[in-house]
């Protein structure tokens, strides 16, 4: 039990759930891997594709030579004029095959990203539909979810051009090397020991500035969490209520500008190192432009070579860069990378085939502490459900009550601790259907709305006709245009519910969900009146039949019907019974809650 507390309380202080190390290397395979299965034929065309418009630089550079050199010696008439066109039209006519292979590439390649992005996108969501509640409770995944969903789309396709720039570098390489063997040896040793030298001088100079960005995350986090709470219909209600707006207002330009400080410090550290080396780098180009002049006046080389040699320089200069860009940006967001790669080997929950139908669930939970909180949730807890019992769980708040159902549904605490049913362990999360205090309220139809409860099945217009008559819903939605198809919410323009007929859609979706032998509730009547909140109490003990039920609420007026309480305190059980046994205990926590609602209403 304490090995469990231990690990427990260590990811509270912030340890990174076991994630290794992810680099650059590892960040370039992980794209590779990923873009081979998202669509590997248009992956490997495009590839292919990029090797093949190398070419047109082979071409172009062969293009300037000759023409130059034609021309030269028609002038000098030793060319004639009939040559020289030929000459002309053929390579314009290989340009124009080489621009319709570019054309082809990059129709090739919007098709592949739209695959690679939908796969990503597609396994991500996948993934965080399965993973354990854990890791949405630490920070350090959430940053990474967040930094994972909000920047794949624009990586992975960028990662995927990289691999194409590393790819045909090898080409260009030879095609380069093709030109400089006509070179003096001694000019091309001194090209690149210069251009080697003023390299390895910029590397050191731009080394460490990617990873900055790191630092920028938490304040663009930040920044983009208080922009969006202005837009949306509960926080605008808010925010004009409470005159929250400048409040908030502040808080986002604070965010802002702390996000944009940083990010200046490194582009200004960026633009000067940037500049240097265009200084720098361009020396190399200089030089051998002159040393190549001397060979032109000499008559050892043509001036078509000399015109040629700029355009070369040029284009291994550009290709540097190239390279050398894309590879400070895939350092730099090989974290992107390593955080799509790490989500996915997150844990899942196992899946269970074990429906509760009937019988004594025996539990034995450990100790649980949140990953951002030192203090213990839920202290070591033993507790025997019976078949069909109804069951209230009250407390104060932060007592553990909401912990220990969450538990119960196999969503917190990986599994740890017993759940038994007949002396055989079992996971209850198939057998329970749960309204949860903070359900969500779903911009899509009612039908879907309602389906949600169970989504391993289709519901007929009967069955949800049905689940609405016994909501109280059915004359509302009868009333409306499009009746089950009705879409609700902002995003299309055909009605919204109110909180309390919202309560009533997610009491549907409980009972939409007919296998389910156990019904979590908590406060499910929060948003209801008086008079609705005793019928739907009435009508959730009439409907749940032998289930096992376990209320949670505040409101301790329904406790009284029900066949056991829970009473929770700091995280643990500390007095349990029926109502009027807990009533008669002197100095007890449910009598004195109990009596201090009655005298609202004496």
């Amino acid at each position: 039990m304490s090995e469990i507390s231990n690990d427990m309380c260590a990811r509270a202080h912030g340890e990174d759930l076991g994630m290794k190390k992810f680099g650059f290397w590892s960040a370039l395979k992980t794209v590779h891997d990923t873009a081979r299965r998202a669509d590997k034929r248009g992956y490997y065309l495009f590839l292919f594709l990029s090797v093949l418009c190398t070419l047109r630089v082979f071409a172009e550079l062969s293009s300037t030579e000759w023409v130059i050199n034609s021309v030269y010696s028609l002038a000098l008439g030793e060319q004639e004029w009939k040559y020289v066109v030929r000459i002309i039209v053929g390579f314009g006519l290989l340009k124009g095959i080489f621009i319709l292979l570019e054309l082809l590439r990059d129709r090739v390649e919007l098709g592949f990203v739209y695959s690679l992005n939908y796969y990503t996108r597609d396994t991500l969501n996948s993934k965080l539909a399965d993973v354990k509640m854990e890791y949405f409770e630490s920070h350090e995944s959430m940053v990474r979810i967040h930094d994972a969903k909000s920047r794949m789309e624009e990586i992975f396709p960028k990662y995927v051009r990289s691999i194409a720039a590393y790819i045909t570098a090898l080409p260009l390489l030879l095609i380069y090397s093709t030109y400089l063997s006509r070179v003096n040896p001694w000019y091309v040793l001194t090209y690149l020991v210069l251009f080697v030298v003023f390299n390895g001088f910029l590397t050191r100079k731009f080394s460490g500035i990617w990873s900055c960005w790191d630092a920028v995350q938490k304040y663009d986090q930040k920044q983009k969490y208080y922009f969006s709470l202005c837009g949306d219909k509960i926080s605008h209600q808010e925010y004009r209520a409470n005159r929250l707006f400048g409040y908030f207002t502040k808080l986002w330009e604070g965010a802002f500008q702390d996000c944009y400080r940083e990010r200046m410090k490194i582009f200004r550290k960026f633009e000067v190192n940037l500049q240097t080396s265009r200084i720098l780098l361009n020396i190399p180009y200089i030089v051998m432009l002159a040393l190549l002049s001397f060979e032109v006046l000499d008559g050892k080389l043509q001036v078509g070579f000399l015109i040629m040699a700029n355009s070369l320089l040029n284009c291994i200069l550009d290709s540097y860069n190239g390279i050398q860009w894309n590879l400070m940006e895939n350092r730099a967001d090989a974290r992107t990378v390593s955080n799509y790669r790490k989500i996915l080997d997150y844990g899942e929950y196992e899946p269970s085939p074990f429906l509760y139908r009937k019988g004594e669930i025996e539990i034995e939970l450990p100790e649980y502490c949140y990953p951002q909180s030192q203090d213990r949730a839920l202290k070591p807890l033993s507790l025997v459900l019976r078949e069909g019992e109804k069951l209230m769980i009250v407390g104060k708040n932060g007592s553990g009550k909401t912990t220990f159902v969450t538990i119960l549904a196999s969503l917190l605490a990986d599994g740890r601790g017993s759940v038994s049913v007949g002396g055989k362990q079992v996971s209850l999360n198939r057998s329970i259907a749960c309204i949860f205090q903070d359900f969500y309220q779903y911009q899509m139809s009612i039908r879907e709305n309602i389906q949600m409860g169970d989504p391993d099945r289709s519901l007929t217009d009967e069955e949800l006709w049905s689940l609405l008559d016994t909501v109280g819903l059915r004359e509302k939605v009868e009333s409306l245009e499009r009746g089950l198809d009705t879409r609700l919410g902002q995003l299309d323009n055909e009605g919204d519910f109110s909180k309390g007929q919202w309560q009533r859609i997610a009491i549907a979706r409980l009972l939409a969900k007919k296998d389910a032998g156990i019904w979590i509730l908590d406060e499910p009547t929060a948003y209801l009146d008086p008079l609705s909140e005793i019928e739907v109490y009435n009508m959730i003990y009439r409907l749940a039949g032998e289930r096992i039920v376990i209320f949670i609420s505040h409101r301790l007026g329904f406790a009284a019907q029900t066949d056991r309480i829970l009473v929770f305190d700091r995280g643990e059980i500390v007095e349990q019974g029926k109502h009027e046994e807990l009533m008669r205990r002197e100095g007890g926590l449910y009598r004195e809650m109990y009596s201090l609602q009655r005298e609202w209403y004496v």
